[in-house]
């Protein structure tokens, strides 16, 4: 087992750095070693989703879930794979997972945030971007998207208030600038 977790240290240097080809070799040996390898499932399914080939992802992240079901960065990913296909309520589903099991998990909220203003639950979409935003007021993703629901909602005033909180964090985005205009 001490070569197993050599390799999936070393797979995950590899992921890190960008070299997905080295990073999948490692986690495909790992399975064949172990094959209800959770975290080499797991990482295999993200390199796939890293690669756009999401199906496989959600395939491979869903066999880690089935070992280990408790990890909110499986569902979150899942999510994620999920939301890449446009299976925006299976990507809920999932965000919420993660969120139930890991409640203070930002990137799972404000990718839950997304997939709600994507399915037109804006309203939903409004209160997690304002979670997201409560826990950590520096988020200026969710500054910018919350401000584009807001606008969109003719809620000009609330809008505009988060890009200037946007522009105050990140005052060269020309993106942020562009939307308070």
């Amino acid at each position: 087992m001490a070569a197993v977790a050599e390799s999936l240290q070393q797979a995950l240097k590899y992921h890190e750095a960008g070299e997905l080809a080295q990073a999948e070799a490692l986690y495909q040996e790992i399975i064949r070693v172990d094959p209800g390898h959770a975290d080499a499932l797991h990482l295999l399914g993200v390199a796939a989703h890293q690669k756009a080939d999401h199906r496989r992802g959600a395939e491979l992240i869903g066999r880690a879930i089935a070992r280990q079901s408790q990890s909110a960065l499986y569902h979150s990913n899942l999510g994620a794979c999920y939301r890449a296909m446009n299976r925006i309520p299976d990507a809920i589903a999932a965000f919420r997972e993660a969120i139930r099991l890991e409640p203070r998990f930002i990137g799972a909220r404000y990718n839950l945030a997304m997939a709600l203003e994507a399915s037109g639950l804006k309203d939903e979409a409004i209160a997690e971007y304002r979670e997201v935003l409560r826990t950590n007021p520096d988020y200026v993703g969710a500054l910018n998207n919350l401000g584009s629901l807001l606008s969109s909602l003719d809620r000009c005033d609330e809008a505009a208030e988060c890009f200037r909180r946007a522009i105050a964090r990140n005052p060269t985005s020309a993106e942020f600038h562009y939307n308070l205009a």
